[in-house]
């Protein structure tokens, strides 16, 4: 007599490059997803934006947030100097020197320093032991 078919079934099934799974089940399907829907204008993005000072002077392109384990926002690093790109290096600076306004949906972002400060800052050379600029050390007495 020979094998039962769905003994059959089961070792060819088995055989099959990959084995074999059990059909999926409609219960099985991943989770719907929530949505936020935010309103336009009511985020941007900073990545590439320019940074200037307070006197309106450029200083540079913000090319990088570092955040917190948290997810907290610590330290922007701005392109300084240079000339179309060449010539440019990276420096941090924390996150409370910015200033953020926004006009007609165009951000701004202005920081606390100057762009000379800025441009003296030390480089930026990764997220082993940075220094970032904190803001201006208090004259001394």
């Amino acid at each position: 007599m020979g094998m039962p078919r769905p003994v059959l079934m089961l070792l060819v099934a088995l055989a099959l490059p990959g084995g074999w799974s059990p059909p999926a089940r409609a219960d099985d399907a991943a989770p719907a997803l929530q949505l936020e829907t935010l309103p336009p204008g009511s985020v941007v993005s900073v990545l590439g934006q320019r940074v200037f000072d307070a006197g309106g002077d450029e200083i540079g392109l913000l090319v990088d947030v570092l955040v917190t384990p948290n997810g907290l926002p610590k330290a922007a690093v701005i392109d300084v100097g240079g000339f179309m790109g060449v010539g440019t290096r990276r420096v941090a600076v924390a996150w409370s020197l910015l200033r953020f306004s926004s006009k007609d949906g165009d951000v701004r972002i202005t920081e606390d320093l100057t762009q000379d400060e800025t441009a003296a800052a030390p480089e930026y050379r990764g997220t082993d032991g940075i220094d970032i600029v904190a803001g201006r050390q208090k004259a001394k007495p």
